[in-house]
C-alpha cells in the first residue's frame, strides 16, 4: 500500500498542471483555402512582412476633387491612361478628354454608351453601346484622326470591354455570360463561356491576365489564350459586377456589397463590406478604389488599410487610377465624370 502511494505521488510530481500543460501545446496552422484552379501552387503564399511603424505612419491618401464634367446622363465606363480620360455616358456619346477636363474627341454610338477601355499605350480604344435589340462594339485606333477599325453586333447586352496592345487583343464580355477575344484586325481569337446567370460577364480588365466579373457568383482569372487559371466564389448571392488586376493583385466587387482582393494566384487575401451594394473596383499599385451604391468612394491601401472616403451626392459608378496611382476618375449615375488628384 505505502509502495503505490510513493509511485503515485511520483507520478504526479513529473506531470504539469492541465493549465501548464495547455501552454505547451502549439496547434497546428489551418490548411490554407484552395480556389478552383487550373494551376497549381508550388508551395503556398507567405503574406508579406509586415511594414515598420514608420511606414505605417507614412500611409495616407488625401484625395480632392479637381473638375467635373456634365454629360446630361448616367456615365457607365471610365478608362483612365497617362493622356487621356475616356468615358462612355447614356447620351450616347464616347468621349476622350485630357487631364483637365476638355474634350478632345466624341463619337455618337448607336444607344447607350456603356463599356469603354484604353489600350496600354492609349493608341487604341474599345468601347460598347446598347439599343435593344442589340449591342455594338467599336474598336478606335485614336491619333490626330481618330478612326474606327471595325464596328460588331451582338445579340446581347455588352458591358465589359478590355484591349491590349502588348497582346494585340480586344476581349468583350456579352450578358450571355461569353467572353470573346478579337484580333486588331477584327477576327475571332477564341471564347470562354461562364457559368449560366441573368446578366453574364459583367466587366472584364486585362493585365498580364484577364479577369471576368461574373453575374454567376465567380470571379475569374483568364490567361490571355482564354484558358481559366482559376475562379474564386462570392457565395450563394455574391454577384460580381466589377474587377480589376494588377501585377500582384486582383480584386472583384459583389451586388451584396463585399470588395474581395485576392493575390495573383487567387490566394484571398481581405475583403471589406460596405453600406450597400458595390459597382466597380480600381487599382494602382499602392491603392485600392471601391464604388459603392452607397453614394461612397472608398480607399484602401493595397494590404486592406481604409484611408480615405469620398462622398457623393448620386450613387458613383465605373471609376479609374491614372498609371501613376495619383489621380482617380469617377463617373456617376448624376451624369458626371469627378477627377480628384492626391495632394
Amino acid at each position: 500500500m505505502v509502495l503505490r502511494l510513493l509511485l503515485a505521488l511520483l507520478l504526479l510530481a513529473g506531470c504539469a498542471s492541465p493549465e501548464e500543460a495547455a501552454q505547451d501545446v502549439k496547434l497546428p496552422p489551418p490548411p490554407p483555402q484552395q480556389p478552383e484552379t487550373g494551376l497549381q501552387s508550388a508551395e503556398p503564399e507567405r503574406p508579406p512582412p509586415a511594414p515598420a511603424e514608420s511606414e505605417q505612419r507614412k500611409r495616407h491618401a488625401n484625395f480632392s476633387l479637381v473638375w467635373s464634367f456634365d454629360t446630361g446622363e448616367p456615365v457607365y465606363g471610365v478608362d483612365m491612361g497617362k493622356r487621356y480620360i475616356a468615358i462612355a455616358s447614356y447620351d450616347n456619346m464616347l468621349r476622350l478628354m485630357n487631364r483637365s477636363g476638355s474634350v478632345l474627341w466624341s463619337f455618337s454610338t448607336r444607344g447607350n454608351a456603356e463599356g469603354v477601355a484604353l489600350s496600354e499605350g492609349e493608341n487604341f480604344l474599345l468601347a460598347s453601346s446598347y439599343l435593344v435589340p442589340e449591342a455594338r462594339v467599336y474598336l478606335f485606333s485614336i491619333g490626330e484622326n481618330t478612326s474606327l477599325l471595325w464596328e460588331k453586333r451582338f445579340e446581347t447586352q455588352v458591358k465589359g470591354v478590355a484591349v491590349s496592345e502588348r497582346l494585340r487583343l480586344a476581349v468583350v464580355g456579352d450578358s450571355s455570360g461569353v467572353v470573346r477575344a478579337y484580333s486588331f484586325t477584327g477576327e475571332p481569337r477564341w471564347s470562354f463561356k461562364i457559368e449560366k446567370s441573368a446578366w453574364g460577364a459583367w466587366d472584364v480588365e486585362m493585365g498580364n491576365g484577364i479577369c471576368v466579373a461574373g453575374d454567376d457568383t465567380y470571379l475569374y482569372l483568364l490567361s490571355p489564350e482564354g484558358r481559366m487559371l482559376w475562379r474564386q466564389s462570392g457565395g450563394r448571392r455574391g454577384y460580381f459586377y466589377g474587377c480589376a488586376l494588377q501585377e500582384e493583385l486582383v480584386a472583384g466587387v459583389t451586388q451584396d456589397r463585399m470588395l474581395y482582393v485576392f493575390s495573383a494566384r487567387g490566394k484571398p487575401l481581405w475583403s471589406f463590406r460596405s453600406g450597400f451594394a458595390n459597382y466597380d473596383v480600381a487599382l494602382s499599385k499602392e491603392l485600392v478604389a471601391l464604388s459603392s451604391w452607397d453614394r461612397k468612394v472608398y480607399l484602401f491601401s493595397a494590404d486592406g488599410e481604409l484611408l480615405q472616403v469620398l462622398s457623393f451626392e448620386s450613387e458613383p459608378t465605373e471609376l479609374d487610377f491614372s498609371p501613376d496611382g495619383k489621380s482617380l476618375a469617377v463617373g456617376s449615375r448624376d451624369g458626371r465624370l469627378y477627377l480628384f488628384t492626391e495632394n
